[in-house]
Order: structure tokens, then C-alpha cells, then sequence
């Protein structure tokens, strides 16, 4: 009988062992499905980051060219005011030299007659 016994109590023990070490490759499984879940969650999200730093990028670089050639449209608006108000000012100026001119002759004129 004690052969009996000893032969159900080690068939017991490896069923026992057989069960745990099915037990513990399931678990096992199941632990690198989630860290290769992750594994690709984290990656979407990398790549997610990474359009979207990339999407910022182009937005900021554009932004900056549309400053950029705002701020040279500003200095030929300037230039162009400042070039009309120039010769605006030599326009004045030749009126007022042209004015006294024919103040000139004028005079010279009243001068001959009298």
C-alpha cells in the first residue's frame, strides 16, 4: 500500500505542478500581450506627438514668412509715403521759389513801367 500512496501522492504532486506551471505561462502570456499593448499604445502616441510637433513646426514657420513679408510690405508702404511726401515737399518748394520768381519779375516789370 505505501507504493500505491507514494505513486497517487507524486502523480498528485506533477498534476500539481503541471497546473502551476500553466498557470504561471498564462499569466505570462497575458503579461506580454499588455507590455506589447503598451508597447504600441506608447508608440501611437510618440508618433501622435510627433505629427503634432511637426504640424506646430510648419504653422510657426509659415506664421513667421507671412511676418516676415508683412514687415517688408510695411517698410515699401513707408518707403513709398516717405518718397510721396518728399516729393510733395520738393513740389511745395518749387511752388514757393516759383512764387517768388514771378514776384521778382513782377516787381521789374512795375519798375520798367513806371
Amino acid at each position: 500500500m505505501d507504493n500505491e500512496r507514494a505513486r497517487r501522492l507524486t502523480e498528485a504532486a506533477q498534476k500539481y505542478a503541471e497546473s502551476a506551471f500553466e498557470s504561471y505561462e498564462t499569466v505570462w502570456d497575458h503579461f506580454a500581450r499588455a507590455q506589447e499593448g503598451q508597447a504600441q499604445q506608447t508608440q501611437g502616441l510618440f508618433e501622435e506627438a510627433i505629427a503634432h510637433l511637426r504640424t506646430q513646426a510648419e504653422r510657426n514657420m509659415y506664421a513667421s514668412e507671412e511676418l516676415a513679408e508683412q514687415g517688408r510690405r510695411g517698410q515699401e508702404a513707408g518707403r513709398v509715403l516717405a518718397q510721396g511726401s518728399a516729393d510733395a515737399y520738393a513740389q511745395f518748394v518749387d511752388s514757393l521759389f516759383l512764387y517768388y520768381q514771378e514776384s521778382v519779375r513782377l516787381s521789374e516789370r512795375e519798375t520798367k513801367d513806371r
